[in-house]
């Protein structure tokens, strides 16, 4: 079976691997989004399985390969990066979880963030019978579409939400809600927008002084969907005016104000301000009746060779990737009926990757009910 691997081990393969992947449709296993597929070089495990920086699959008695149509699966991310992989089965231990599920083995991959990782056991969730996330492994006992049915007695998570946050060298994953010791101040939350992958709306980007979201008078109040994507590298923007929604365009901008003034933050609204009719009935007493709030990220979390900010080709959205991660705790909320997402600014006092692995209570106080 898999080896142990602790909480921060665990939140680095999300982080590295593609933590919040597009999903799939009913016929594929895998997050990501299928498109070409590559013959098998032959049948042994040690063409399938690449270089096992640490998991050796060959040293688990319970690993099983799942091939579709002796073929590779083609999988691409938000930030056009791509890997070639194979659905695979074994036992998952994640914290006091232990779970049979489905995750994927890269063979290939053009993207230097992947090389270092062995595969993807994502946590990007939809109510796709055959989602490819792992956290819905972790809170159901039965995946028809797997044919995975665990242990009548088996531990699942009975809160769905996880907490995810990084820096420069590592990641950690809380499950079951989030530790309010790794925050700054309290916990800000707004509606999941895109129920495939993590999807909030942003109202306003600027950069010193300058608005990146420009809206012409048509679209003015508008919102734009930005998704929280920890398998991208970079911050992505629009780049182009798209047919006169923006006076100009939101990158270009970006890199006139930058090349002028790298010194400067990154300042996020999150929600929309004008739109205040309907709060959030499900959020803390306190944090009731805030639609929208002003996140700020300094240079050092965007900035080259922290971070990075790229152009999102061909579509009118906002990739917020490990720069974002970097600088605020995610809360993931899947409780029905309203999906939501919380945020935060990270600690900077927190010691990242030492939450404890087998906690005796309710291992992350959550402010949330």
């Amino acid at each position: 079976m898999l080896r142990q691997l602790s909480l921060a081990v665990l939140a680095a393969v999300v982080l590295l691997c593609g933590g919040s992947a597009p999903e799939t449709s009913e016929k594929e296993d895998l997050p990501g989004t299928p498109d070409t597929s590559f013959p098998l070089p032959g049948d042994t495990l040690d063409n399938h399985i690449h270089a096992n920086v640490h998991f050796d699959a060959r040293k688990s008695s319970t690993f099983t390969l799942l091939r579709k149509a002796s073929q590779y699966l083609k999988v691409q991310y938000a930030d056009r990066s791509y890997l070639k992989i194979l659905t695979a089965e074994d036992r998952v231990h994640c914290g006091p979880f232990s779970v049979l599920s489905r995750f994927g083995v890269i063979e290939h991959s053009e993207s230097r963030e992947f090389r270092a990782c062995d595969g993807i056991l994502g946590m990007g969730y939809s109510d796709m019978p055959r989602s490819a996330s792992f956290f819905k492994t972790l809170t159901s006992l039965v995946r028809p579409g797997w044919a995975i049915h665990q242990p009548p007695d088996a531990l699942t998570l009975a809160r769905k939400q996880f907490a995810f946050m990084a820096n420069a060298f590592e990641g950690e994953l809380q499950l079951g809600g989030f530790d309010a010791n790794a925050v700054v101040g309290d916990m800000f939350y707004t509606p999941m927008h895109n129920l495939s992958g993590y999807g909030i709306v942003v109202s306003s980007i600027s950069y010193m002084g300058n608005e990146l979201l420009d809206f012409t008078e048509e679209h003015r109040g508008a919102g734009l969907l930005a998704i929280l994507d920890s398998g991208s590298s970079c911050m992505m923007l629009p780049n182009s005016t798209y047919n006169g929604t923006y006076k100009r365009n939101p990158y270009e901008t970006f890199i006139q104000a930058a090349k002028q003034d790298a010194t400067g933050s990154l300042e996020l609204m999150v929600g929309l301000c004008s739109d205040c009719q309907s709060p959030d009935p499900f959020a803390p007493e306190e944090g009731r009746g805030e639609c929208c709030r002003r996140f700020e990220m300094p240079p050092k979390q965007w900035l080259h060779p922290g971070g990075c900010v790229q152009a999102f080709p061909d579509m009118n959205v906002i990739i917020l990737g490990d720069p974002f991660f970097r600088s605020f705790l995610v809360l993931h909320d899947l409780e029905p009926p309203n999906y939501r997402i919380g945020i935060a600014p990270i600690n900077p006092l927190y010691n990242m990757g030492e939450a404890p692995l087998f906690p005796s209570s309710p291992p992350f106080p959550s402010s949330s009910p």
